[in-house]
């Protein structure tokens, strides 16, 4: 009975091998949201992650919903995240609020109450 039960486990972990090796093949664009390392930070499971080309990738991001990963979280919480965060130059924000840039990428947050409320791509 063991046999069969070991060789199962031995060929279930060959296929999950075989599977990642081909995620890796497949998108090996560091800054491609499909990307196994940027798939990975999204769900908080790879602290390694280049945050220039994570910011990169959020921008083709359409199954993460970039605002997820933002929206509802502190200043501290952000920072801890992205690195830091960049004053956004604008008078178009609401009283009381204020935006920052996501490192020196073309994303802005805005704050209300210190809390991010909007992600907004800032295509020039």
């Amino acid at each position: 009975m063991r046999a069969p039960s070991i060789a199962s486990a031995l060929t279930l972990v060959g296929l999950l091998v075989l599977a990642l090796v081909t995620w890796l093949k497949m998108y090996p664009d560091r800054r491609d949201p499909r990307n196994i390392r940027y798939v990975l930070w999204t769900h908080g499971l790879n602290r390694s992650m280049n945050l220039d080309d994570a910011l990169d990738a959020m921008v083709g991001d359409s199954y993460a919903h970039s605002d997820r990963l933002v929206v509802g979280l502190t200043k501290d919480q952000i920072t801890k995240r992205f690195g830091y965060l960049r004053p956004a130059c604008s008078s178009s924000f609401p009283p009381g609020s204020e935006a920052f840039s996501l490192r020196r990428s073309i994303w802005m947050v805005t704050f209300k109450d210190g809390i991010a409320v909007k992600l907004n791509l800032c295509k020039g």
